[in-house]
């Protein structure tokens, strides 16, 4: 980001930042008059705001215009709390300097970390800083934070397998221990094969639909409406993808943080491709646009729209907490600490090939041929894709019928009934990796650095394992009970085949460990 010289604002209200200055017209904000356009503005949130931010560097703003003078009512009018407004009782008069090109920290700098640097915050709401300084806040805010600087942890394999799977129409969860490059990775894919910044939200205690999508905020003496992030995100996305960009994705940091079920269930279906066009997000007549600067009309998921989700695990126990119905609409990533060398040795030949592809197969394709409407695509790139025979024989070849074979008896010997979006799902993937493979050699230059064992392996970690563990609640309940669990020999059974399938460090074999990990039992 270019910029003339830096400033810091140090604010208690959260809601105007990144889109204007406002302060009391006198001698104590002079400063006001002094910013010219181009200059920068780092905001700071203060340890005194209700924020769940407070305390930390949040982002970065340039300035749009010079300050103008207007009245209490122009600030109401433009969202600022009337709470805030209410303490400078005494003024009639106000600063108001116009912001753009608001950028977020993908993580709130906290202000210790930027003390390392030579920042302080001092006793006054806006405040020039050394060029030298700002520049490094900035540069440090936004690839992530000062102490994260992980871009090289996270195996290139994983960034493959997710670039094909964004494209076969999956949303994304990244799980895995904090620090191991979650966020930044998140972030990254989120950016992929478009043009638009994503909108990030982070999970925490409380959160509801409501604050995701609309709620209303006091103003004055009633109250306005306000769009929250993800809303905000599907919004964007259309005014994006008119303007020939791309969508701007959602990026949910922390979600196992928030009760997910209560905040999203009610877009869970508009999450599948199939029902993009069918469940709409946000509704808006003309007095409820008007105030949020937006078009009235009904909002629907962009068929490119996608949720990129963080959850921090300390250990695979905690790897299968979330709700069959969040997990089924999400290719599931498993993030390894650098520690953990990652090797699959996929050695399907011996299971059976029995598993029909073909009432499958044509339904995959036709979920990946979706018609782009109004510059919307729904695989976020155009491709060609096979044709049903070329992709059968093509994902035959591959193994993942003996994949599905296998999962599907593994299911019924733990009394987990396997539906047909797995397989579907598994032949989406199978077609992108088939075509990126044959026909965009510029995302497999070295075809080497993603083998078709890596493929196999990642597709079923991400997808398969996530079915299975749908056992667990039971063979757990029946233990702890003292009942006999025969489910839990058949699944021990199955541990020790894993490996020898896809290999000990493989994906799979990882997270089929964090399956026992979620019981009271010592595998010997």
């Amino acid at each position: 980001m270019d910029c003339g010289r830096f400033f810091v604002e140090v604010t208690r209200d959260e809601a105007h930042v990144g889109r204007f200055l406002w302060s009391p017209v006198g001698e104590r904000w002079r400063v006001m008059e002094a910013v010219r356009r181009g200059d920068c503005v780092i905001h700071y949130i203060a340890t005194r705001s209700k924020s769940r931010r407070r305390g930390s560097f949040v982002g970065v703003s340039r300035v749009a215009s010079e300050a103008k003078v207007v009245d209490r009512e122009e600030l109401l009018r433009r969202g600022v709390e009337s709470e805030y407004l209410s303490e400078w009782g005494d003024y009639d008069q106000f600063y108001l300097v116009e912001l753009e090109g608001f950028v977020e920290f993908p993580r709130p700098i906290l202000l210790d970390e930027a003390k390392n640097f030579g920042v302080e915050v001092q006793q006054a709401y806006l405040y020039e800083v050394d060029v030298k300084v700002g520049r490094r806040l900035v540069e440090v805010g936004l690839r992530g934070g000062a102490p994260v600087q992980r871009r090289g942890f996270v195996d290139e394999r994983v960034k493959r397998f997710v670039a094909l799977a964004l494209v076969a129409g999956k949303n994304l969860l990244f799980v895995g221990a904090p620090g191991v490059g979650k966020t930044r990775l998140a972030l990254d894919s989120a950016k992929l094969f478009t043009g638009c910044e994503p909108v990030v939200e982070v999970g925490r205690d409380g959160l509801t639909y409501d604050d995701l999508v609309l709620h209303f905020v006091a103003s004055g003496s009633g109250a306005r409406p306000r769009l929250g992030s993800f809303a905000k995100a599907v919004v964007e996305s259309w005014r994006s993808i008119r303007e020939g960009r791309g969508p701007c994705q959602f990026v949910f940091d922390e979600i196992n943080r928030a009760n997910v079920d209560l905040a999203l269930g009610r877009v869970f279906t508009a999450l599948d491709l199939a029902h993009r066009d069918k469940v709409p997000v946000l509704e808006l007549d003309e007095e409820l646009a008007r105030p949020l600067g937006v078009e009235p009309g009904v909002y629907y998921l962009p068929f490119s729209f996608r949720v990129f989700a963080t959850m921090n695990v300390v250990d695979r126990a905690q790897l299968f907490k979330l709700s069959f119905a969040l997990m089924r609409r999400f290719a599931y990533v498993y993030v390894a600490p650098p520690h953990e060398k990652y090797a699959s040795e996929v050695r399907v030949e011996e299971l059976r090939d029995d598993f029909d592809l073909d009432p499958y197969v044509e339904v995959a394709l036709e979920e990946l041929s979706i018609e782009p409407r109004g510059g919307d695509i729904p695989a976020l790139i155009r491709i060609g894709l096979p044709t049903v025979g070329e992709l059968r024989e093509f994902a035959r070849g591959l193994g993942v019928s003996r994949v599905l074979s296998w999962v599907v008896e593994v299911g019924e010997k733990l009394g987990v009934e396997v539906g047909p979006s797995l397989a579907v799902d598994m032949l989406k993937l199978a077609a992108v990796y088939m075509v990126f493979r044959d026909k965009a050699p510029r995302l497999f230059d070295n075809p080497g650095e993603f083998s078709q064992h890596d493929f196999l392996d990642l597709a079923t970690a991400s997808l398969a394992v996530p079915y299975l563990s749908m056992a667990l609640p039971k063979i757990r309940q029946r233990y702890l009970l003292s009942q006999e669990v025969k489910e839990l020999e058949t699944l021990k059974n199955i541990y020790s085949k894993v490996g020898e399938l896809f290999g000990e460090q493989s994906f799979t074999a990882r997270l089929f460990r964090g399956l026992f990990d979620e019981l009271p039992i010592d595998l010997g």
